[in-house]
Order: C-alpha cells, then sequence, then structure tokens
C-alpha cells in the first residue's frame, strides 16, 4: 500500500525515501522508557519464537533504558530486506526469496500463508467516503473500518445544538455517548466486508436516518437498552432500519448483532502537509502488541495477528470468511473547507480510536479549537460497555452522566494507560496557510516543521 501511495503520488526516488528506515533498522536505536515497558510486557511471548527473541530480548531480559547510551535494537535482516524493496519496488517483498521464506515457515508451522498468497496480494484504491458536517467536508477511508461509526456519529450529533449545550457539559456529553452508542449498536449489527456481505452504507450515513436516531435521543435520560448491551441492542427491537434509507431492496438474510471485536495497542499515526497543499493521514498497525509476535527466521518480518478483528463464530456481518476484509478500528481522516485541505487527523487506540477521533473533530469544527487545544480536551469512551470518562472532567457533570443512568466510571489518562486513544493533527489555516500541528499530551508524540 506505501510504495502504491508512492508510485501514485511521490516525488522522491523510492530509495531515498525509504533511506532512514534502513538506516533505523540496520544500525538500531536506541530504546526509551516506554519501548522496555512495552517488551517487557511482550516477552513471555516473544521468547516463544526464536527470531523475535534474538531482536528483541536477546539476553533474555528486556532491553535497558538507563543509563545512557541505552540498549540498541538492531534488525540487520529488516535492514536488508528493506533495501531490496527499494531498489525492486514490492516485488521484493511479495514474490521470489521472501515469499519463499514465508512459505516455508507456514508449512514448517501449521501456518496456512503459500507463496501463491503472496504473489496474488494487490493493494487497493478507493474513493474517500464523504459527508457534510456544519459546512465542512469530512473525508475518510471507505469499507469495514472505524470511519463509518465516526461519520455515522458526526451526522446523528449535526441535528442536536451542540454548540447551545457548551462544551464538555453533561449535557453536551449526554448527547455525544447516547449518538456514539446508537452508532456502535449499527457497528457490531450490520457492517463487515461491503464486497463479501451486504451492508446498508449509504443508509446509515443517511440524513434522514440520522435524524431519526437524532430524535431518539432524550434530553435527560440515557436509553436503558443502549446502557445495557450496545453491540445486542436490536434483539426484539426494530428502532434502527439503515436499509429502509439505502435505496435498494433489503437483503433476505438479516445478520444478528455481534460481540465487539477484540481491542489493539500497537498501532501508529501519522499525518503529514506540504507546502504544495498534499495533505496525508496515514493509520498503521501490528494489531496486539507487537502484534503476533511471530518473526519469519531470515527476513526481519514481525507478524500481526489481525484475524482476531474477525468473528469466528458464523450468521455474523463480521464473520470470519475466505477474500473478505475484517472490521477494523481505524479512522484516518481528512477535513475539507471551500474545497481545500483544513485539517489531517488519527491517532493508535484500537476501538477508542473512534470516539477519540469523533471528539477531537467536534472541538475543532463545533467549538472552533486550534487542534493542539483540541487534543489536549478531556473525553469520554462508549466503545464498550461501561463509559470511560477523563477524571480531568468536573465531577459534577461525571455525577451529573450517572444521574442520567450511564454506566460512566472515571479514569486517569497517563504515559502507560491509553484509555481515550492517542490523536495526532495538522490544521492549515485558511487565510495564511500556516500549518499548525497538535500531539497527544500523555504519550511520546511529536510535531515536526521545516
Amino acid at each position: 500500500g506505501l510504495c502504491l501511495a508512492h508510485r501514485l503520488f511521490g516525488r522522491l526516488p523510492l530509495q531515498q525515501v525509504l533511506e532512514p528506515a534502513i538506516h533505523y533498522a540496520e544500525e538500531g536505536f536506541e530504546v526509551n522508557w516506554y519501548f522496555c515497558l512495552l517488551v517487557g510486557n511482550a516477552m513471555e511471548e516473544m521468547e516463544r519464537f526464536p527470531a523475535t527473541r534474538e531482536v528483541f530480548v536477546p539476553t533474555g531480559f528486556p532491553p535497558k533504558h538507563a543509563p545512557k547510551p541505552a540498549d540498541r535494537i538492531v534488525q540487520k535482516e529488516l535492514g536488508r530486506l528493506l533495501r531490496r524493496i527499494a531498489a525492486e519496488g514490492p516485488s521484493a517483498f511479495y514474490e521470489g526469496e521472501v515469499a519463499a521464506a514465508v512459505e516455508e515457515d507456514m508449512a514448517r508451522n501449521g501456518g496456512l500463508l503459500t507463496r501463491e498468497d503472496m504473489a496474488r496480494y494487490q493493494a487497493v484504491v478507493r474513493v474517500p467516503t464523504r459527508v457534510a458536517y456544519r459546512g465542512y467536508d469530512v473525508l475518510a477511508a471507505p469499507g469495514s473500518n472505524g470511519c463509518l461509526t465516526l461519520l455515522q456519529t458526526l451526522r446523528i450529533l449535526e441535528h442536536l445544538d451542540l454548540r447551545g449545550m457548551g462544551h464538555n457539559s453533561r449535557q453536551y456529553l449526554h448527547a455525544f455517548i447516547e449518538a456514539a452508542r446508537h452508532a456502535f449498536a449499527d457497528r457490531y449489527r450490520f457492517v463487515g466486508d461491503p464486497e463479501a456481505v451486504d451492508v446498508p452504507m449509504k443508509g446509515l450515513l443517511s440524513e434522514e436516518y440520522s435524524r431519526q436516531i437524532a430524535k431518539l435521543i432524550r434530553r435527560d435520560r440515557a436509553s436503558s437498552a443502549l446502557e445495557e448491551e450496545p453491540w445486542t441492542y436490536f434483539l426484539g427491537q426494530e428502532l434502527h432500519d439503515p436499509w429502509a434509507f439505502e435505496g435498494k431492496p433489503r437483503p433476505r438474510h438479516a445478520f444478528a448483532p455481534s460481540a465487539h471485536a477484540t481491542d489493539t495497542d500497537c498501532t501508529t499515526h501519522f499525518n503529514v502537509a506540504d507546502a504544495e497543499g498534499n495533505v496525508v493521514s496515514c493509520t498503521q498497525t501490528a494489531v496486539s502488541l507487537f502484534g503476533s509476535k511471530v518473526m519469519t527466521p531470515g527476513t526481519g518480518i514481525l507478524w500481526g495477528n489481525g484475524m482476531v478483528w474477525f468473528n469466528p463464530k458464523a450468521g455474523f456481518a463480521n464473520s470470519i470468511a475466505p477474500w473478505k476484509r475484517p472490521l477494523v478500528n481505524m479512522a484516518p481522516v481528512l477535513v475539507l473547507r471551500g474545497g481545500r485541505p483544513y485539517l489531517a487527523l488519527g491517532s493508535p487506540g484500537g476501538r477508542r480510536i473512534i470516539n477519540c477521533n469523533t471528539q477531537v473533530l467536534l472541538n475543532i469544527l463545533e467549538f472552533g479549537m486550534g487542534v493542539q487545544e483540541a487534543i489536549a480536551q478531556p473525553r469520554v469512551d462508549t466503545s464498550t460497555r461501561v463509559t470511560f470518562v477523563d477524571s480531568r472532567l468536573d465531577e459534577r457533570e461525571m455525577q451529573g452522566l450517572i444521574d442520567m443512568g450511564h454506566q460512566a466510571q472515571a479514569v486517569t489518562e497517563g504515559p502507560a494507560a491509553s484509555n481515550f486513544a492517542t490523536p495526532l493533527g495538522i490544521l492549515i489555516d485558511p487565510a495564511t496557510g500556516l500549518k499548525h500541528g497538535g500531539a497527544d499530551v500523555f504519550r511520546i508524540a511529536e510535531v515536526c516543521g521545516w
């Protein structure tokens, strides 16, 4: 996918683009305290796989970040692979010696991937999903990811007077929680890979449907059904029917509400904006911490474990099946103002990405905040049965949510506790073209400009 983006839009030679990654793979990088903590949490599983152990825990202990100089993580084999990709393009990964090594490793350990599978894989280009909100155009990745739920939440909230409620007031937080829970309920009932199953993509984002849901939100009380079991909200009820707004016949087979997807914690996001007006919002993930913990010997490849995104049981929109993409949480977005790039936004954080990105968008588009101010605000998260509320919020607002019937729990955000995802953004001043960057205030993240 990255090589395809480079071929379509890149200006610099691929060798030059990959040079920094090759350097840090071959020469290594000094670990920080956070990386040491992550390795310590994952090393019990890492030690099961010799190639992984050799890279990350060669001494049998987590790397040390003090005293300086810190230990270095060196990935010579990954560096060699990146050099081959720089010279040959993506075929160096999907074909030839690397694909043969992958097939051999899979066969030796009961895996499923073959050289043919590797060669047949193709990155895809899709037209972004576009939704208008308060005069802005929000562009998001299409398909079975977190963007659909983010956009649906925005659609519902557009019918409410959020500014009149006041930022992070109990009325505002109540409205957000209710709208987000309705959107998550639809996510777990209807959403899977639209190329494999019937999904009412148009209906879920239609103005009429969102207005119908907005009318279900009571001003003074949480919906008991949504609080008790958001992903089985439809059992015995027909309050939600996006197919009525889809513009095509309802499928004969109706999916049951699904259990929520597995959360993830090894995701990376970056935004880039250049002097020519090009803007990128990119989220990537290894899924769980260090993915599957499995490395194929001789290649430097650390495998992800994205199969956990599927529901392993049959009968659901997100049930596992051949040639099917799972329902993922990533939700990178771009915002246009007057047809020109205005905002790039995204975050790591598993399911919590969705509510996080939505609230940061609202902070900017509804309440006029700058990007760093918007990112630094306390947030709530509704992606599980209990609503997490940032402990920095006023205790009276927290108690107000409980009095309204929300199962709310105050949690503290910190460097090693990501309860609300980790947003990063670039906002472009439409008058001056000046770019403003914002990064999460609790974890290791940065903004650079030159």
